[in-house]
């Protein structure tokens, strides 16, 4: 896979993070799928063991998802970004070599 296509999928993976996080604050605080407001409380099952969450715990939860989807994110746009940097500067420089050897043989 090329330099170009593989800052592609960085970006791509990049944007969906961004987008689910920002999907997610919309949509404000959750249980299972349900909208919450304050005072609502949400019962989890895990591993046999039910436990009450109060909207503050989940609200605090899904606020730290979210930051690190965001965040997640935006590091995938840096590291494409970046990607595609070094990939015009590494076919300028290969060009630019090109044209110098083709200029030398002409020479000689």
């Amino acid at each position: 896979m090329g330099r170009i296509a593989n800052a592609a999928v960085f970006a791509v993976i990049g944007l969906t993070g961004v987008g689910v996080a920002t999907w997610g604050s919309i949509a404000g605080v959750t249980c299972d799928g349900d909208p919450m407001r304050p005072g609502d409380r949400c019962l989890e099952i895990s591993e046999g063991e039910a436990l009450w969450r109060t909207y503050a715990e989940k609200q605090k939860e899904q606020g730290q998802q979210l930051l690190l989807l965001r965040g997640g994110g935006a590091l995938f746009l840096l590291v494409s970004a970046g990607a595609v940097a070094a990939a015009v500067g590494r076919s300028r420089l290969e060009r630019r070599d090109a044209l110098e050897a083709r200029a030398w043989m002409t020479v000689r």
